[in-house]
Formats: C-alpha cells, sequence, structure tokens
C-alpha cells in the first residue's frame, strides 16, 4: 500500500505551493486572535445563508481580507484568526480577488484543512487527533499571546502530518456537509442534505457511507448531539438547546440524549419528564 503523502510533500503540488507557503509565513506574524461562542453571538435561524458547526472552528486570513458576520462584521487581515465555539451562527462574505482564507474544521471523522480564494478551494484531511486537542487548547487560551503560540503549534502540526488529499473536493460531499452546518437546526435536515447533493437518495447514502463511515442520519444526530453537550456546558436552557439543535421538543431531544449518554441533559430534566 502507498503511503499518504505528508503536506510538506502536498505543498509541492502547484495548486497548493503558494497556499502552504503564505499560511506559514502568515501564522508567524501575530495578529489579533478572536473568539466567538455561542453564547455571545446571535442564533438566526431564520437566515439561510448562516450557519453553525458543531465543533470548533478556525478561521485564518492567509492574504488580503478576511470578512465573516456574526454580531457584527469581523474583518481579519494577514496574521488575523477567529476561533469559533459549537453552535456559533455566523455568515462567510464573499472574499476579495487577491484574498486567501485557511479554514481547520471538521468532515466526518477527520479534521479537514481548507484554503479559499475567491475562484474555489483546495481542500485536505488529517487524522482527528492531535488536531481536535490542539484545536481545544486554542480556543480555550485566555490571551493573545497564549492564542498565538497554540495557533502556531496547531499549524505546525497540520504542516507534519500525513493527509488524505481531497483537492479537488467533491462538490456532492461539501455541498452535504454545508447542508448540515446550515441546516442543523431544520427537522428536514436530511432530505436538504440529499437536495444539496443532487444525488438520488440511495446514491446520497453510499457517498456519505463512504467518506464519513456513517449514513446521513446517523451523522445528523451525532453532530446534533455534540452540539447539545457545547451548549449544555454554557447553562443554556434544555428547552432552548433543544430547538437550536433541531430537536421538535424538549420531551424529544432528553430522550435522544439519554438513549446516546445513559443519562438526561440536567438533573432538573429528571424533575421535568417526572411531571410529564
Amino acid at each position: 500500500m502507498t503511503a499518504a503523502p505528508t503536506v510538506s510533500e502536498l505543498r509541492l503540488d502547484p495548486r497548493s505551493l503558494s497556499c502552504w507557503l503564505a499560511l506559514g509565513q502568515a501564522v508567524r506574524q501575530p495578529g489579533q486572535a478572536l473568539r466567538w461562542t455561542a453564547a455571545s453571538e446571535p442564533v438566526r435561524l431564520d437566515q439561510e445563508d448562516a450557519e453553525q458547526h458543531h465543533r470548533i472552528h478556525l478561521l485564518l486570513a492567509v492574504q488580503g481580507t478576511v470578512r465573516i458576520e456574526g454580531r457584527m462584521v469581523a474583518e481579519l487581515r494577514a496574521g488575523d484568526a477567529l476561533v469559533m465555539g459549537p453552535g456559533t451562527w455566523h455568515r462567510h462574505l464573499p472574499l476579495d480577488p487577491g484574498a486567501l482564507c485557511f479554514e481547520q474544521g471538521w468532515l466526518g471523522g477527520a479534521s479537514v484543512l481548507t484554503f479559499s480564494h475567491a475562484g474555489g478551494c483546495i481542500t485536505s484531511s488529517v487524522p482527528s487527533q492531535p488536531s481536535s486537542a490542539l484545536l481545544e487548547a486554542l480556543a480555550q487560551a485566555v490571551d493573545p499571546p497564549a492564542r498565538h503560540a497554540a495557533l502556531l503549534a496547531l499549524i505546525e502540526q497540520d504542516q507534519r502530518q500525513d493527509v488524505a488529499p481531497l483537492a479537488p473536493p467533491d462538490p456532492r460531499l461539501l455541498a452535504m456537509e454545508m447542508a448540515l452546518w446550515r441546516h442543523l437546526h431544520h427537522a428536514e435536515v436530511v432530505e436538504r442534505m440529499i437536495a444539496a447533493s443532487g444525488l438520488q437518495r440511495t446514491r446520497a447514502y453510499r457517498l456519505a457511507q463512504r467518506h464519513w463511515g456513517n449514513g446521513i442520519a446517523f451523522a445528523v444526530r451525532r453532530a446534533r448531539l455534540q452540539l447539545a453537550d457545547t451548549l449544555l456546558a454554557l447553562d443554556l436552557p434544555v428547552a432552548e438547546v433543544a430547538r437550536r439543535c433541531g430537536f421538535p421538543s424538549r420531551r424529544t431531544f432528553t430522550r435522544a440524549y439519554r438513549e446516546f449518554h445513559g443519562r438526561p441533559p440536567s438533573a432538573a430534566e429528571l424533575g421535568a419528564d417526572a411531571a410529564d
């Protein structure tokens, strides 16, 4: 079996060489490191192009200006980073010509690295660990020097890891993932993901199974309950967590959470169940 290429080897590809070189330069230039959380940003359940992620998501301006809208519009310049906690609603504004944005998030069970520019994107993936731990350390850093050090550690690890190239990405798979981010709170999220793929239901499920290791419905359930854990940790009311995560009622959410975790989402929920 041929070994997976390293990021360093992929950087020799003409399509990605300049992106990786620019990223290495940008991450060593201390810039602002913003942090948005689900508790600090508005919930945009009625805005179709707004999205949320069920895990920590990093956005870094490599070249030019990158704009992200949450409660306000953040203008990130080269070296500036934005770390978004799970459940943080946001909207990507169009990139200007010459702008380059790096993102690290999640697709299935892998950590996905994406370079986006006005003409498209280049994507690859790395194993979930140690990326998950490094992203968590970045999200928890409380002051700018600590955040910059954590950011540098993450990018340096990305450069050392073996990767599974996804460039050019399968547009059908990325369309399903985008639909998951945008419609996780909708009851019909599975139907919207299938529609976004442009495939028949059976073929869409096969595509998801091949790349994610599970079917679409399982991916939705896992994402919702992972997001729920974060929102509950922010002390949001159980009913509000259920709404943000796409469950039709608090009771339905409680049942799904108990089946997944073996316990209710909060001690208070025990009393609510008894009263129903």
